[in-house]
Order: C-alpha cells, then structure tokens, then sequence
C-alpha cells in the first residue's frame, strides 16, 4: 500500500454504489497500490453507510418548566446520546457535555440540542423555549423616611397604586400593605418590602429607613427676676430657657413676658 485517503460526504468512484438518498453521511477511504515503476497496480475503497444517531431528550430542571422569573438561573439536561456525543446551542455558540447551565436570565431564549456521531453525523435537532416573566415594579412607599421619638410607633406604608394584585412581603416577615415598626431603642432602621405577582416572581426591593430619635431632657426654666418662688400679682416677668433645641411652650405666648394676675 503506497498511499491512502480517507474523507466523509458522498464522495462516489466508479462502480461504487454511495447509497444516495439511504445515509446521512458516507465514510470513505481510498487505498492505492503502486509497483516499482510507480505505476498504480490496483485500487480499492472501502465504504461504510454512517447512520444518525436517536435525538435525545431534553429535560428542564425547573419548578414551572418553560417558565422563569426574570433573574433566574436554569439546568436542563441532555439524555440519549447513547452513541454519540451531546451538543447544544443557546445562540451562536456551540457547546458539548449533557449538563446545560444558564444564569441572570433576562429574556426568552431558544435551547437547540443534538447528538453527533464520531462520524460528525448529526441526530435531528430538539428544541425548546425558556419564557422569562419580567420582574414587577418595585412597590411605591408612602413615606420612605420617616422619623419618631423612642416609646413611638411608626407605621410603614405602601401606595394604594403600588403591587396591584400582587402580595407584599416585608422584611420583618409580615405581608400586607402596611406593617407597624416600634423599635425599642434610638438609632436608623431600614425595613423592606418587596411585591411578589401571581407567577411567584419577586420585585426588585423598596427601603424604608426609620429614625428613632431620644426624649430630650426635660429643659431649665429660669426668670428675669431671679430665683425666686412667689410673684405679686399684676407682676410682669419673663420666662428665659437656655436655646438648645427647638422648644414647645403650653402657653401661646412664645418667649413673651408673662403676666401674673
């Protein structure tokens, strides 16, 4: 044997018959004979009809199968390729290996998966769609920020216009539209709620932040008149307290001398 060619398709020398129209593909080799004089003594190709391998299954690890919230990761797999190796594609791409792993899916997209032969013969292609459910709106929070005094309650509050038909679900556990914070202690608390829809898929998360602020102490009031604990009556005097705060008086006369009458 002084040379040999091998190639796959439908490659036909005379008086070989290549199944036209029965295989998918043809393997051939071609086996050359030469004598000392160069001169090709006999030749003879061996041809094999390759088959397509069965389609395999393709199976979607996925509580909703076809559908997914916005965000999610899926698995499927691929089973069958019993002779011959499993591919798939989920766009351009070509990958090998019967595990699919797709991860922060945002939108629809197409799995197309195949078995091929060593002979490079592929099976008939199996398809499938995974839907993506967008996320719902982040719900609308009536007072994002507020504040009150230790001993308080706050109660936090989602918009009537907000999570229409969905279910919200704060971060204390608790679901519905409003929910009441009473910390026990000064300082910032942030509270979220998020609005889950009717396929189960969860929003994006709105924040509260609750200002818990102390009671200040109670505030020295001092006379322009000194110290004193009696006042005639008609006596005028004012009523002094040491700026350190915004004050409230019981009487509306702010500051103003007091008349005692």
């Amino acid at each position: 044997i002084t040379s040999a060619t091998t190639g796959i398709g439908p490659h036909k020398p005379d008086g070989a018959d290549n199944g036209t129209g029965v295989p998918d593909r043809n393997y051939w080799t071609l086996l050359a004979w030469q004598n000392g004089n160069d001169n090709i003594t006999a030749c003879r190709e061996f041809y094999v009809t390759c088959n397509a391998p069965a389609p395999p299954t393709l199976t979607i690890n996925a509580p909703d199968q076809n559908t997914v919230c916005s965000g999610s990761s899926v698995g499927l797999t691929i089973s069958g390729c019993n002779n011959g190796t499993p591919k798939w594609s989920a766009g351009a791409e070509t990958h090998t290996g019967d595990v699919i792993s797709l991860t922060g899916l945002q939108a629809n997209i197409v799995i197309d998966a195949w078995c091929q032969s060593e002979f490079n013969v592929s099976s008939t292609h199996v398809t499938t769609t995974i839907y993506v459910t967008p996320k719902p709106a982040v719900p609308t929070l009536v007072n994002p920020n507020p504040k009150i005094c230790i001993g308080q309650s706050a109660t936090l509050l989602v918009a009537e216009n907000s999570c229409v038909g969905g279910r919200m679900i704060w971060s204390t556990t608790e679901s519905g539209r409003s929910i009441t914070a009473t910390p026990q202690a000064p300082g910032t608390y942030q509270y979220t709620v998020s609005c889950q829809d009717n396929q189960g898929c969860m929003s994006d998360n709105a924040v509260v932040t609750l200002t818990v602020y102390p009671i200040p102490q109670a505030p020295t009031i001092n006379t322009n008149l000194g110290v004193r604990t009696a006042y005639c009556a008609g006596e005028a005097f004012a009523l002094n307290v040491p700026d350190d705060g915004d004050l409230v008086w019981d009487n509306p006369l702010y500051r103003e001398p007091i008349r005692i009458l």
